[in-house]
């Protein structure tokens, strides 16, 4: 994935986060926010060290 691709997933999972009130719901998008996150991550420090 590219990184724009990763910010928008991001948006939503943090869209619908915000929405849902179902705690084990919420619990997998906050875990899914983490990863796509941590994704971002090693494309921007890829970036940097090119």
């Amino acid at each position: 994935m590219q990184l724009q691709e990763l910010k928008d997933l991001k948006d939503i999972l943090d869209e619908r986060w915000q929405i849902e009130t179902d705690y084990l719901t919420r619990q997998t998008l906050l875990d899914d926010m983490i990863r796509v996150s941590k994704e971002i991550v090693k494309l921007l420090e890829r970036k940097v060290t090119t």
